[in-house]
């Protein structure tokens, strides 16, 4: 099967399974991230890297996710309080983030056969509907791109001294020291997307309620 097609597929079944749900109105947290929250209505990009995700909607919290709030103020910008942008981009960033790992896995010698079932079961196995069809959930998605994108990196810088960039009248060669910068530069930007983990000052807390 060419790579090509195997793409193709993949997508189809991708659009096939999520489709349907980008009409989808706004959602419980939807609001606290999205409509009520003021620092993403007015894209405030200084106030989303200072105070919590939440803060614009006056809500406190731990959450820390400038870049989703960032693209969740740039599809505001575009489609307003219409719900059906938010959706598509969640599930472009799904694609993506599927796509990027076919890459990843092209790259490490995994069998076309092996690459397509992996990719499959990543972009069409039901723990991903949350983060697809929930707007406030995005997060997921765009720090799977981002990590993705490192990790291409990461191995090509490992595996080549340089990677050749040729396109029309540009010819230009990365080292393998940059691709390694880029690889760590989109880790701290996944992160930015979405915090792995709460502060362990509410550890004691957490624990107080078992």
């Amino acid at each position: 099967m060419q790579i090509r097609f195997q793409l193709l597929i993949l997508v189809a079944l991708t659009l096939l399974c999520y489709l349907p749900f980008v009409k989808a109105p706004f959602i419980w947290d939807d609001q606290q991230f999205v409509t009520d929250n003021v620092t993403v209505q007015t894209m405030n990009v200084g106030q989303m890297f200072r105070e919590s995700t939440t803060a614009g909607a006056n809500i406190p919290s731990n959450y820390f996710r400038p870049l989703t709030s960032l693209s969740f103020a740039i599809d505001a910008g575009w489609w307003g309080k219409n719900p059906l942008g938010f959706h598509l981009t969640n599930l472009v960033l799904h694609i993506s983030a599927g796509l990027l790992l076919f890459w990843l896995l092209t790259q490490i010698g995994v069998s076309k056969r092996w690459r397509f079932w992996i990719t499959a079961f990543f972009l069409l196995h039901p723990v991903q509907t949350e983060a697809v069809q929930y707007i406030s959930s995005r997060g997921d998605s765009l720090s799977a791109v981002l990590s993705m994108l490192g990790l291409n990196l990461f191995w090509l810088g490992l595996t080549r001294q340089r990677i050749a960039i040729k396109f029309q009248d540009l010819n230009q060669s990365i080292p393998r020291w940059l691709l390694l910068v880029a690889s760590a530069l989109f880790y701290i930007l996944a992160v930015l997307a979405k915090e792995l983990a709460h502060p362990a000052s509410n550890e004691p807390e957490l624990l107080s309620k078992f």
